[in-house]
C-alpha cells in the first residue's frame, strides 16, 4: 500500500449521510472517520493524503448524476412539484452519458417524495385556499402571475416562472392539455402547456 501525498481542490457533494462526499478527479470519497493525517476541514478544503488505490477507473459522468440527485432532493424541499415533474424537469438536457449513472426513475421519484416539504392544511372550500408568500414563488422566482382572489365565483389560477415563460416565447410549437380527473378539489379543469426540449415535454 503506498502513500500518494499531494494537495489539490477538493468539492464536497451532499449526501443522506452525516457528512459530504469528496469528489476528486473523478472519484467519490466517502467519510471513513476523523484522522488530522488524512483531512483537513477549512474555507478552502484541502486533501493531503490518501493511502489507498482505486480498483476502478475514475467516473466524472458519476460525479454529475450526484450532483443532480441532490438537485432533485432540493426542489423537493422548495417546491410542490409532482416527483414526475421534478424529474422531467432535472433531466431534461442531462446527457445521456450522465443519465446512464443514475439510478431509476422510480427510485429517484421515491427519494423525490421522502424529501417534500411540508403542506399547509388542507382547505374545506375553495375561500380557504389563499396563496402568499413562498407558496407563491418557486425557488427564488415569482411563480403565480395570476390569481383572481378567493371570493370570485370562477376562480383561476396562472402559474409560470419567468424562466418557462422564456421557453414559451421561443418555442414555434405548444401541446396543451386541459384536464378534468387531474383538476385540484374545488376547481373544475387543470391546463397546462408543454414545450419540447431534445425528447423531453416539459411543463412550461
Amino acid at each position: 500500500m503506498r502513500l500518494l501525498s499531494f494537495i489539490t481542490k477538493l468539492e464536497l457533494i451532499n449526501s443522506n449521510k452525516k457528512y459530504p462526499q469528496i469528489a476528486l478527479k473523478g472519484f467519490l470519497y466517502n467519510f471513513h472517520k476523523e484522522c488530522s493525517d488524512f483531512l483537513r476541514w477549512s474555507d478552502h478544503p484541502t486533501l493531503i493524503s490518501v493511502n489507498n488505490d482505486h480498483v476502478h477507473e475514475s467516473n466524472e459522468n458519476l460525479i454529475s448524476a450526484t450532483k443532480i440527485k441532490n438537485l432533485m432532493v432540493e426542489k423537493a424541499k422548495l417546491t410542490n412539484d409532482l416527483p414526475a415533474q421534478i424529474f422531467a424537469e432535472v433531466v431534461s438536457n442531462v446527457p445521456r452519458s450522465i443519465l446512464a449513472e443514475l439510478p431509476k426513475e422510480e427510485y429517484l421519484k421515491r427519494t423525490i417524495r421522502n424529501h417534500r416539504c411540508n403542506d399547509p392544511p388542507k382547505p374545506t372550500c375553495g375561500n380557504e385556499i389563499i396563496i402568499e408568500g413562498e407558496y407563491r414563488e418557486y425557488g427564488n422566482q415569482r411563480f403565480l402571475l395570476y390569481d383572481n382572489g378567493p371570493n370570485s365565483d370562477d376562480r383561476i389560477l396562472m402559474f409560470a416562472t419567468d424562466n418557462y415563460l422564456s421557453l414559451l416565447a421561443k418555442s414555434d410549437t405548444w401541446f396543451v392539455d386541459g384536464n378534468f380527473g387531474l383538476a385540484p378539489e374545488f376547481f373544475k379543469q387543470l391546463y397546462v402547456i408543454r414545450v419540447q426540449i431534445n425528447s423531453v415535454f416539459v411543463t412550461s
